[in-house]
């Protein structure tokens, strides 16, 4: 049991960050694009192209500064879930848990709208989620409309045909994510039979094609000892993966509560990546693990929204509550939603320090606090 002094330093340290994050996540940002830059040393174009993507961001840093001295949280990660369809059915997908209703899905129109008011805002990237992204035969056309955001494309990989391929190397601001569970046991196991093979082979391709890309592996209990080992990233680097996601997984389906890692395993996790900083360069992100050092979760604004497939406005993927919907309000409007207000304001409540989703964990609690607060829908 820790002695008292512990507990209060520990405190303290915990609200110093949470004061000082938007500074610390700037800094982050610009970690980010150092790192992208000295990867594209040898490539001049895609050199350049970062280059002036730095030059949009630094005033989108500027413009969220600004509205943040109104009193508008601005977070500079928008999570667009785009669809809920998917042409896998991967097992313990939040996607799939979620029913998100019966509303259609946000149009094309929609989206590219909203992608718009996220560049006024000051918005630095928006991730592009879904089911699966790529299902959309539009998507590649409307993020070529806006240059300026930058979309990490986050897809299960069978999509990625030549032409598709071939039309991603002319938008350097679009950074395809591919999900890989480890080897070709654990990742058959969850996505199907064969889609290891495919998601190497398109892998292989984008590396031959002299690409920046990365990938999304979900940590779990069962693939823990494989994928956060040095031996797992080398070989995904010796492939070319310049963009590392590790997220943790989160028990959106019963009965899975004994996949989330567990405290120590997190620790593992990030010393590993911390390693792999030194001999790797890469980008690095540990979701959530990441979180601790900006004060615990970033979710309803504080770092990230999510937008769902509908146009609701949630706190996070894992969060499915809504007050909001961007297809009646504008975004900023949508900000200043009184459900993401009454989370930040409890944000001491959501304690990460048993591992996972700080959200999903303490569901019951977010509900209590936004009961007879808010007039908000559950979305899945």
């Amino acid at each position: 049991m820790m002695a008292g002094s512990q507990i209060e330093k520990m405190t303290q340290e915990r609200q110093e960050a949470f004061e000082s994050y938007v500074p610390q996540m700037n800094a982050s940002i610009g970690k980010i694009f150092s790192t992208g830059m000295r990867i594209a040393v040898s490539r001049p174009r895609l050199l350049y192209s970062l280059s002036k993507l730095y030059g949009h961001q630094r005033k989108a840093m500027k413009r969220r500064e600004e509205l943040g001295g109104e009193g508008l949280v601005v977070p500079p990660v928008l999570i667009l879930s785009v669809t809920k369809r998917c042409n896998l059915r991967c097992k313990g997908c939040y996607a799939h848990a979620h029913t998100w209703g019966t509303q259609e899905e946000l149009s094309g129109e929609d989206i590219d709208d909203i992608i718009f008011q996220a560049e006024q805002l000051g918005m630095s990237f928006t991730i592009l989620a879904g089911g699966e992204p790529l299902v959309r035969k539009d998507l590649l056309k409307i993020v070529a409309r806006h240059p300026r955001m930058i979309f990490p494309l986050f897809t299960n990989g069978m999509l990625l045909s030549d032409e598709k391929l071939e039309r991603l190397r002319d938008l350097p601001h679009v950074v395809p994510i591919v999900s890989i569970e480890g080897d070709r046991c654990e990742t058959d196991m969850r996505r199907g039979e064969g889609v290891y093979a495919s998601v190497m082979e398109k892998i292989d391709a984008m590396n031959k094609a002299n690409m920046v890309f990365g990938a999304s592996i979900t940590v779990n209990s069962h693939n823990f000892e494989q994928v956060a080992t040095p031996e797992f990233i080398s070989s995904l680097h010796d492939r070319g993966v310049k963009a590392f996601f590790f997220v943790e997984y989160v028990p959106m389906d019963r009965g899975t509560e004994h996949l989330e890692i567990s405290p120590s395993q997190r620790m593992r996790l990030l010393s590993v990546i911390d390693r792999a900083k030194a001999t790797h360069p890469a980008i690095y992100v540990a979701f959530p693990g990441d979180e601790a050092r900006f004060g615990g979760c970033l979710s309803s604004g504080r770092g990230f929204v999510h937008i769902n497939p509908n146009g609701g406005l949630e706190p996070c993927p894992a969060a499915p509550f809504t007050d909001c919907n961007v297809r009646d309000t504008s975004l900023r409007e949508a900000l200043m939603s009184p459900l993401l207000k009454t989370i930040r304001d409890n944000h001491e409540l959501l304690d990460e320090s048993d591992g996972g989703c700080s959200l999903w964990r303490n569901r019951d609690t977010v509900r209590s606090l936004i009961d007879g607060t808010t007039s908000y829908q559950m979305t899945g």
